[in-house]
């Protein structure tokens, strides 16, 4: 229980951090959104996979590349936030939840 706990824990440091170097560290085009939805941290706590949502889609494949390349940036900055021994190395992934939604609903109107 006590584990389970300890990595609610984590997760929600992850995301909350993260979502402040994105917000520091980045520099967009005035109109792109990047949202963590999720983070998933391995029972081991090796791993941490944050989840992103990006908006305009049509933008998604340059910001996520942008997020991959400044990975070790976020990295360092996470490491010496969060104090614990070993910080999950974090790998961004995808959340195209958003988009799917995004997509149904136009589908929607185009048939009124």
């Amino acid at each position: 229980m006590e584990h389970k706990l300890r990595i609610l824990r984590l997760k929600d440091l992850i995301q909350k951090e993260l979502n402040t170097l994105i917000n520091e560290e980045t520099n967009f085009d005035p109109g792109i959104f990047i949202t963590i939805t999720k983070v998933e941290v391995s029972k081991d706590l090796q791993w941490a996979k944050v989840f992103v949502s990006i908006y305009p889609f049509n933008r998604h494949q340059e910001v996520l590349s942008h997020l991959l390349k400044i990975t070790p940036l976020f990295q360092d900055k996470l490491n010496k936030l969060i104090n614990i021994k070993h910080t999950p190395k974090i790998v961004f992934k995808l959340d195209s939840h958003f988009e799917e939604i995004d997509q149904k609903i136009k589908l929607v109107e185009n048939d009124k």
